[in-house]
């Protein structure tokens, strides 16, 4: 192929050397002499050796008018063709230069080892061009789990994969298309589509980073699958289907996708799965060091009391020292000195002083720096206060009945989940121990020691108990309320919200009088998704429902500001009421568990779960919160916030980001009024580690509350052990993928680079330009030494015919 065919006419000059070097010769003027035999015999042995010269020389001229034309017209060659031309001109000047350096023609040898230099730096790049070579649909699947966060000697692992993907990008044709997707725990579809904008990915690439979070193999494949599958065109039917996932394959993902995952034989009319290449891109030999959890005795501490934190931790180097620090709420506290003495993973103690009332954050810093730093620390909290109890006062008429089958009996057990064998007992297990007690006189010393009061059925409680309890359950603590035969109406009345002057009433209602139903009447369930009855499974809601209700204390329910919300009724009366007091709630029914007021007991799985949900509500455990790196939060606020505003301080930061009362289950329109009960608050998705602060200024309150949360790394992550390129394929089963260090090795990959480079075409009239001007100088060098050489031996012929004439006169 030529840009300029018609210039290739010229190669008819090739004929004038032809025709100059026949036409012109001279026609040697003949002298007979007797004397001359010997010397014409001698000329004629010479004239062959000049005949050959003078016909190199023509040669040389004809292929110097041959390649001006062929450098004038611009041929194009393909790779292969270019290396051919190549090899041949640089074995004439190679055989050229080898020939003058033998003939001691230095400076000829020179002038042509400085062609053949100039000829393969003119020849045009013949490598494998990779720039828009590679075409079809692919998805880019980048690991951004913790374990990529490695430093390597050159970058960490998440750059050597983002220089890969970018790279990758780059080869990509004009009518490829591209997805960019981001996996850990969950995927994070940073570019869900495939789309021709391959540059709009490449920015969402630039922005990608690490982050402490695990991997989710077989999540990130189903999303890849389903966006190759969902984005199937007939305009791009038949264009390779390409998964490329850049991971450095930790030994953790794996296991977890074949534990997850059973392999079957895939059918023969299902169709084809795309190709999959795993980019390997971390090292074999890491090591790494850090710290895998902490446990404490509880989440609620005694104040000001010295409690031991366990630490597991993973050495740097086994036979090496490492120092381990515990922090408390910024403060360094307590360190020490590990030898794991061949060990990998050790547990650490520590000792700590809780310190004063509300929540704390603790801290275990492995100061042994490392290549990976993310998981350096871990992150636990705990609360300074009541311990995990529930007082559970009856009357002593109850205490001593003949059967001890009295209020307290019944909830006491419905609390022990060991001796009771129903499973939702176990399910909605409360998380607290409970004390049985006759009813007592009650003050704040003795309060103190629990986090739940519960008066089953207690009979009269004296001035001072009720003023306790009023003061405790202001401070936070959970106050359930059970009526019974053993209730007078009169002594509860003065607690109720007309009576009781701070938040309204310590009761969620005003308090009238016994009543019997006759007939029975069922429960209804008047909020099914109150936060105590949320967890309910369909047979315990339907189960509880068919309750018959006999005896019940009539109320009425507190609906003003601050006040009740009725979960069940009974003959269209308020059967269990909640409200919020203070930083506590409380929770009242209206009717005992005994026979004589209803048949609940009967239904043992639906009183034990509706028991234990109870009480963990009024213990308020729903806000022991187990966050997860990367997880979205729904986080419940036992009182709503008066402004409609939670405050959240993330680690490391000065400045709060407050989530406004959109973003809370409360009336959001203006002048609306706060809401006092139960709220949840939706949480972004937590992208840092360490401890995150939450606080709010309750309804009803003017001390700010707060809460933390600790928020840790992936432990699967911290080894970095790799699986084995067999484990893998194996685990994979019949859809084999390839496993490769670049992704310019995968076979679709390669064979279309290879394609590509076969089909282009190289300009390759610089080099033929530099072997012309190769020929044209050797050309004029033998001219120059052959007819020199041609005119000294007629020189030489006409002296010796002279001689011979002179002695012949």
């Amino acid at each position: 192929m030529f840009e300029a065919p018609l210039l290739l006419w010229g190669m008819i000059a090739a004929a004038v050397p032809v025709i100059l070097h026949l036409t012109g010769r001279s026609q040697p003027i003949v002298h007979r002499f007797p004397g001359m035999r010997f010397i014409l015999k001698s000329q004629r042995a010479s004239s062959r050796a000049f005949r050959l010269k003078h016909w190199l020389v023509l040669l040389l001229r004809i292929l110097a008018v041959l390649l001006i034309c062929l450098a004038l017209a611009r041929p194009y060659l393909g790779s292969s063709g270019v290396a051919a031309c190549g090899t041949f001109f640089g074995v004439i000047l190679a055989a050229a230069t080898g020939w003058a350096l033998f003939r001691r023609e230095f400076i000829a040898g020179a002038v042509t080892l400085l062609a053949l230099l100039a000829l393969y730096s003119s020849l045009p790049d013949l490598s494998p061009q990779l720039v828009g070579s590679l075409h079809g649909d692919v998805v880019i699947v980048l690991d951004q789990s913790l374990s990529m966060a490695y430093q390597e000697s050159d970058a960490s692992r998440f750059e050597r994969a983002k220089r890969q993907a970018s790279e990758l990008l780059d080869r990509l044709s004009a009518d490829s298309r591209v997805a960019l997707l981001l996996a850990g725990k969950n995927v994070d579809r940073a570019q869900g589509r495939l789309t021709y904008r391959i540059d709009a990915v490449r920015e969402k690439l630039k922005e990608a980073k690490p982050t402490a979070g695990g991997l989710d193999l077989g999540r990130a494949l189903q999303a890849a699958e389903e966006i190759l599958a969902r984005d199937a065109s007939a305009r791009t039917e038949g264009a390779p289907k390409q998964i490329v996932f850049f991971s450095d394959l930790q030994r953790n993902a794996f296991e977890a996708y074949a534990s997850n995952h059973v392999m079957a034989v895939t059918p023969k009319d299902a169709p084809a799965k795309p190709s999959l290449v795993l980019v390997d891109v971390g090292s074999d030999e890491a090591r790494n060091g850090g710290v895998l959890g902490l446990s404490l005795p509880g989440t609620i501490l005694p104040v000001d009391s010295t409690e031991t934190l366990t630490a597991k931790v993973r050495l740097m180097d086994s036979n090496h020292a490492s120092l381990v620090e515990l922090f408390l709420d910024g403060k360094r506290v307590d360190q020490n000195q590990i030898n794991g003495g061949g060990r990998d993973v050790v547990d650490v103690e520590f000792r700590f002083q809780t310190g004063a009332p509300g929540p704390h954050g603790l801290t275990v810093r492995l100061a042994d720096s490392d290549r990976l730093p993310l998981d350096q620390e871990c992150h636990v909290t705990y609360v300074a206060g009541r311990p995990d109890r529930a007082l559970i006062l009856e009357s002593p008429a109850g205490a001593g009945s003949a059967d001890k089958h009295g209020t307290g009996f019944f909830i006491d057990k419905a609390l022990d989940p060991e001796s009771s064998s129903d499973e939702e007992a176990v399910m909605g297990m409360s998380g607290v121990t409970s004390v049985l007690k006759p009813a007592e006189e009650l003050n704040a010393a003795k309060l103190a020691n629990y986090k739940v009061v519960i008066l089953a059925d207690s009979g009269s409680l004296s001035e001072n108990s009720w003023a306790a309890l009023q003061q405790w359950t202001n401070d936070g603590g959970g106050l359930f309320v059970w009526a019974g035969s053993n209730t007078d109406p009169a002594s509860l009345k003065k607690y109720g919200f007309q009576e009781f002057a701070i938040h309204r009433g310590l009761l969620p209602a005003t308090i009238n009088e016994m009543v019997t139903l006759d007939p029975p009447q069922d429960v209804k369930i008047v909020a099914p998704e109150h936060p105590l009855l949320a967890h309910f499974t369909q047979d315990v809601s339907r189960d509880l429902s068919r309750t018959q209700v006999r005896r019940m204390l009539k109320v009425s329910p507190d609906n003003g500001e601050g006040g009740s919300a009725v979960v069940l009724s009974a003959a269209d009366s308020p059967l269990l009421l909640e409200k919020s007091y203070g930083r506590g709630r409380v929770l009242m029914f209206t009717i005992d568990p005994g026979l004589g007021c209803s048949d609940l007991v009967k239904h043992g799985g639906s009183f034990v779960t509706l028991m234990l949900d109870a009480v963990r509500l009024l213990a308020q455990s729903e806000g022991d919160v187990h966050a997860r790196f990367g997880q979205l939060l729904a986080l419940t606020l036992p009182v709503g916030a008066a402004d409609g505003k939670v405050y959240w301080t993330q680690p490391g930061a000065t400045d709060a980001k407050v989530l406004r009362a959109e973003n809370l289950n409360v009336d959001a329109t203006p002048g609306s009024k706060p809401v006092a009960g139960p709220v949840t608050l939706s949480v972004p998705p937590l992208m840092m580690t360490g401890l995150h602060r939450f606080s709010w200024t309750p309804a009803n309150s003017k001390t700010p509350v707060q809460r933390i949360l600790a928020v840790n790394h992936d432990a699967s992550e911290v080894d970095l052990s790799k699986i084995k390129k067999a484990d893998a394929e194996k685990i994979f089963g019949e859809a084999k993928p390839e496993i490769v260090k670049s992704y310019i090795d995968a076979m679709l990959f390669k064979a279309q680079a290879t394609a590509s480079s076969e089909e282009r075409r190289h300009e390759f009239s610089a080099s033929l330009i530099v072997v012309l001007l190769a020929l044209l100088l050797a050309e004029s060098f033998l001219s120059n030494r052959f007819y020199r050489g041609d005119d000294e031996s007629v020189s030489a012929v006409a002296d010796a015919n002279a001689e011979v004439a002179h002695g012949a006169s």
